[in-house]
């Protein structure tokens, strides 16, 4: 998947407020002795060409670049701050999303993506078992660019109006992606907070 690195980018969106989990940062929370931030950029090392982590404190992460949540935004405004500030700084034509506190991914979901590039299309969104998931995208920089200024212009912050138009979608109804927002999601996927 070399030639499909090189112009790619991964964006981390690790910058909410843990709320349902008493304000934890979830990029620390452990599964199987690692973080869920460590367990993300291990796993994506190597397969794209820049790995961006969207945070509240602008922590860096080994190979991984740190981005504060973007200030045109107010402070902490949910997960389109670290949307914004990956696709300012991205350096390649497409951007991957993806919420640190994702369980897993579908095997080959980069590539199933991806074969889907086509003219006209901006946008291709994964939809699991659970439906679509809004903020697991790749996303075509340049219009999620000027989507992000019209929406800042607007104070919209809902992702999926991002996803209105020029989008596609990769199904598996199969699979489970699972995330980490509250007491039970630790429960269930032995996850613990950070000490």
């Amino acid at each position: 998947m070399s030639n499909v690195a090189d112009n790619l980018s991964l964006a981390i969106l690790a910058g909410g407020l843990g709320s349902r989990l008493g304000g934890v940062d979830k990029s620390k929370i452990v599964r199987n002795n690692v973080t869920q931030l460590e367990r993300w950029i291990r796993a994506w090392d190597g397969e794209v060409a820049e790995i961006l982590v969207c945070n509240r404190t602008g922590e860096a992460v080994g190979i991984a670049k740190a981005l504060p949540d973007d200030s045109t935004w107010e402070a902490m405004s949910g997960p389109i701050a670290g949307l914004s500030a990956a696709a300012k700084c991205a350096q390649t034509e497409w951007l991957f999303s993806m919420p640190v506190d994702t369980v897993s991914l579908p095997d080959n979901l980069l590539h199933d993506m991806c074969a889907l590039i086509e003219p006209g299309i901006n946008v291709i969104r994964l939809v699991d078992q659970d439906g679509p998931q809004h903020l697991i995208a790749l996303w075509r920089v340049s219009a999620l660019r000027e989507q992000l200024s019209d929406a800042v212009l607007n104070d919209e912050r809902a992702i999926w109006k991002l996803q209105q138009d020029h989008l596609t979608e990769v199904h598996h109804p199969e699979f489970h992606c699972g995330n980490l927002n509250t007491e039970r999601d630790l429960d269930a996927f032995n996850a613990m907070k950070p000490q």
